[in-house]
Formats: structure tokens, C-alpha cells, sequence
């Protein structure tokens, strides 16, 4: 009996002795645990706010241009097609007076404007002609060329005619009448930077389809090596 006892009095005075301790290291647990929960509030905070400014990095990188054409006054674009800077594209018409086609290149730069690069016609017609200092005059088979004209025109208006004008897209090696789809209209021709992700989500699309606006265009309305 003294024995036993003895063992329950040294069994309670460690008790007693080991209750502080016991105690301060519940509390360095609950403040471990507090610290861990700190930081992984931080983290996710520090996440998102990284992957909010790479958000708006990515949104405002430049993704190339477009070419737009669109009613004057505002509307709906016909047309909407992507370009680089430097890409050619090409107006093609019949002269209103002399019945005699033309070709219009134009470029386009980095910021978006526009320059006309280079004319090509059977013969000088009504209005038009070779004005010294701008671009050189030469011929290539039964053409007349004005060449490297590289004059900045900004963002125009065409007036485009009937069927018999046949006002004609040229991009990338097709082709798209303007006068069938809207004759006797002024249309706003420009070009504009657009953003990254615009870029990527037209890319998503064919080209012809990309974007020929409320006329719903298909790849038919586009012809092959005109």
C-alpha cells in the first residue's frame, strides 16, 4: 500500500510539474498555426494581385493591326481583316470616266496609318497623272506605275461605286467586292492597333471569316488570286 502510494504522489508532482509546459507548448502550437494561416493569407493575396497585373500586362501588349471598313457616320464594319505592319493591301476599280482599271497599294505602319505606295493603270485617265517628287513614273508591260510613292493618306473616305466601278478588296492573295455589297455608299477606310488577346481570339476564326461584319460573309464572298 505505502508503495502504491508512493507511485501516485511522484505520478501527480510530474503532473504538476509538466502542466506549465504542457501549457506554453499548446499556446507555440496555436501560434504556429495562427502564423501558418497569416501566410497562406498573404500568398493567396500575393497570387492573385500577380495574376491580376500580368493580366493587364498581357491586355495591353499590341497584337498587330486590322484593317476596318466601315459606313461613314457609323455603323456596323463590312469588313474587318488583320494585318501586319508594313502589309500591303489593294483597292482595284474601274475609272468612272475612262472605263479603264486601276490598282491602289497601300501600306500600313506600326501605329495604324495608312500610306498609298504605288498606283497602276492602262492609261492616265481623268484626275489622274504623274506629279514630280512623288514616287517614280515607269511601265511594266501594258501598265503605267507610279511606284514607291510612300505618301501618308491617314484614314479615308471611298465613295464606292456601282458594279461597273467594281470597288475591290485585295488582302493576302483574295479578293472581296465592295460594290456588291454596298454601292453608292461612303465608306470609312482605317487602320487600328488591337490589343493581344482580340488578336489571339480572331485567330480563332479563318481569315474570311475574320471579320466581314453584319452581311455575314462566308468564304464564298472571297475569291482566290484576283
Amino acid at each position: 500500500m505505502r508503495g502504491q502510494a508512493s507511485r501516485q504522489q511522484l505520478y501527480d508532482r510530474v503532473q504538476l510539474c509538466d502542466t506549465p509546459h504542457l501549457a506554453a507548448s499548446r499556446r507555440l502550437t496555436s501560434a504556429a498555426r495562427s502564423c501558418r494561416r497569416i501566410v497562406h493569407s498573404h500568398l493567396v493575396w500575393v497570387l492573385l494581385g500577380t495574376g491580376l497585373a500580368f493580366v493587364v500586362v498581357v491586355c495591353r501588349q499590341p497584337g498587330g493591326l486590322e484593317l476596318v471598313i466601315s459606313p461613314f457616320g457609323g455603323g456596323e464594319p463590312i469588313v474587318v481583316v488583320p494585318l501586319e505592319p508594313g502589309e500591303r493591301f489593294t483597292l482595284h476599280y474601274t475609272h468612272s470616266v475612262d472605263r479603264a482599271p486601276i490598282w491602289e497599294d497601300h501600306s500600313v505602319d506600326s501605329e495604324g496609318n495608312i500610306y498609298i505606295e504605288e498606283e497602276r493603270f492602262v492609261m492616265f485617265g481623268a484626275g489622274m497623272g504623274h506629279v514630280p517628287g512623288r514616287g517614280t513614273l515607269t511601265s511594266r508591260g501594258p501598265l503605267q506605275v507610279i511606284e514607291n510613292i510612300h505618301q501618308p493618306i491617314g484614314d479615308f473616305v471611298l465613295r464606292v461605286g456601282g458594279e461597273d466601278v467594281n470597288h475591290t478588296l485585295i488582302w493576302r492573295g483574295t479578293s472581296v467586292c465592295l460594290s456588291r455589297l454596298t454601292p453608292g455608299r461612303a465608306m470609312v477606310v482605317r487602320a487600328r492597333v488591337v490589343s493581344l488577346p482580340s488578336r489571339l481570339w480572331r485567330g480563332l476564326a479563318p481569315p474570311q471569316h475574320a471579320h466581314i461584319g453584319g452581311l455575314g460573309l462566308a468564304i464564298g464572298d472571297w475569291k482566290r488570286g484576283e
